[in-house]
């Protein structure tokens, strides 16, 4: 690799200072191949963090995402804001949905983007407008969930996210 293309953020890869300055005094020793492989690990380490792992086909990934979008749709369901418990001042129907939206439907959805993203070679072109469309809709529960940052109505959950990769 020339020195600008060593540079580009594609090859960026982590190491401690040790290994960094290792490989930099022997780069001879430490061959292209097994430095990018490192790299692969790596990042399916990190995926596998998230639930996201590299799927060959299109069915493998909705088989992977359609769990969590039922659990989320079931929480929904019982718990979502929208019920008449929200007239009612007195009941706790309101902390159980906060607490199941932080614990699990903002969780689940991540692992789902996450699913979708390292497999997005397989996405047809309109699915990809809906999940980028579903990246927001999880930015805006976030800020609403996680943060005191509210500016403005939150995306709504797209209404095409239960068919993608159908």
């Amino acid at each position: 690799m020339s020195r600008d293309e060593r540079g580009q953020f594609d090859n960026l890869i982590l190491l401690c200072p040790t290994c960094h300055t290792i490989i930099d005094k022997a780069p001879e020793d430490h061959p292209e191949d097994e430095i990018l492989a490192w790299k692969r690990g790596h990042g399916n380490r990190v995926n596998g963090l998230f639930g996201a792992r590299i799927c060959e086909t299109r069915q493998e990934v909705r088989n992977l995402i359609v769990p969590l979008l039922t659990e989320n749709a079931a929480i929904h369901r019982e718990y979502n804001p929208d019920l008449d418990y929200s007239h009612d001042p007195e009941s706790g129907v309101a902390l159980v949905w906060q607490r199941n939206m932080r614990e699990r439907i903002i969780p689940n959805n991540r692992k789902i983007l996450a699913l979708l993203d390292v497999n997005r070679a397989l996405a047809q072109d309109e699915e990809l407008a809906t999940i980028e469309l579903f990246r927001q809709h999880i930015h805006d529960l976030e800020a609403k969930h996680y943060t005191s940052t509210v500016d403005g109505p939150a995306r709504r959950f797209p209404d095409n996210v239960p068919e993608l990769m159908r």
